[in-house]
């Protein structure tokens, strides 16, 4: 679950357990009725409870304008990663792309944009940044999404440059070259036995047994591989 669902799932809670809250306070003043210094009046919890509701529903409908923002905004994703700590980049990241309505397109322009702004040089910075990019998509499409027209042969153009540019003694850069074709249906457009080498270079990795399967290479494969 995304901080935003969870904030907005422990609103509908709050305001679900409000009634009950004050039944308990009304059956807690009856058997208090006896002592004199017990003055709080049910309204005076009431008006604290719907101020912290309101403070929280204005978070939310900030953070919902952020969103909003960086679901048409590749370069506001990008901002992201000036975040010192990961963790905190990887969730915001999940966020902005739950969010989204089209993820992977805005992961491809994200990507697309990282590299012009890196003029195009494989950066070790550059590329860890769009392994997150596609790793965070990966985690929230369990299928890879359906592209086609103008966003698939961007994703191509943008793969044939990647392997080019990438270095097979780098796991990352071959990591994010395989994932992209897995991602945006590329499979068929390179060479079967050149994936299947380059896919030995992340053979380690956790996610090896289900790139294997996205990139058709299962047949591919020695039984005793795994």
């Amino acid at each position: 679950m995304s901080k935003l669902e969870k904030i907005i799932a422990d609103l509908k809670l709050a305001e679900s357990k409000k009634e009950a809250l004050q039944q308990a306070f009304e059956t807690l003043k009856s058997n208090a009725s006896s002592v004199a210094s017990f003055t709080l009046q049910w309204s005076d919890l009431d008006a604290h409870f719907s101020s912290l509701h309101s403070s929280i529903r204005n978070r939310l409908e900030t953070l919902q304008s952020q969103l909003q923002q960086i679901e048409s905004n590749p370069s506001t994703l990008i901002n992201l990663f000036s975040h010192k700590q990961p963790n905190s980049i990887r969730s915001q990241v999940s966020d902005a792309l739950r969010s989204s309505p089209s993820p992977a397109t805005l992961v491809l322009d994200a990507i697309l944009l990282l590299l012009k702004n890196g003029e195009g040089d494989f950066e070790e910075s550059v590329v860890r940044h769009c392994v997150l990019l596609l790793e965070q998509l990966v985690q929230l499409v369990s299928i890879p999404p359906k592209v086609d027209g103008e966003v698939r042969e961007k994703a191509r153009r943008l793969a044939v440059e990647w392997k080019e540019k990438m270095r097979m003694e780098s796991m990352g850069e071959v990591m994010g070259f395989l994932e992209i074709l897995g991602i945006y249906g590329l499979v068929g457009e390179f060479d079967r036995d050149d994936l299947l080498e380059l896919f030995e270079v992340v053979a380690v990795r956790d996610r090896a047994p289900e790139l294997c399967r996205v990139l058709e290479l299962e047949e591919k494969m020695p039984g005793e591989f795994w």
